[in-house]
């Protein structure tokens, strides 16, 4: 158990020391209250002044932006894993390797076929 926290203990550290968490939330904070207000802003300039409709629709929008926001900082984060090869698919041989046949040299494969049924 001991060295699961030192594991994690160790990686907490090092991605402090590797990004500036602190300033990065901070940017991700102050662009969303400012779209919260341009938000409201932008309905007060569209003549809808009623407030109860005014103030769930910004604060919707600030929670979406939000969350933009955090996605593209985890994009920003996480490093790319390296590019696959892509294969068009799975080859016939790839298939036919895993069916085991009766009579074939593995001596323990199991045979294909029939069995009784004595209810």
């Amino acid at each position: 158990m001991k060295n699961i926290f030192s594991r994690k203990i160790y990686f907490t550290e090092r991605f402090k020391k590797r990004h500036a968490l602190r300033f990065h939330m901070s940017l991700i904070l102050l662009a969303t209250v400012c779209t919260g207000f341009l938000a409201t802003r932008t309905m007060l300039a569209l003549q809808l002044d009623n407030v109860m409709v005014r103030y769930p629709l910004a604060v919707l929008i600030a929670y979406l932006v939000f969350f933009l926001f955090v996605k593209s900082w985890l994009r920003f984060v996480i490093p790319v894993p390296a590019v696959r090869a892509r294969t068009t698919g799975a080859d016939v041989s790839d298939i036919i390797t895993g069916i085991p046949v009766s009579g074939s040299p593995a001596g323990n494969a199991p045979e294909w076929g029939g069995g009784g049924f004595s209810g």
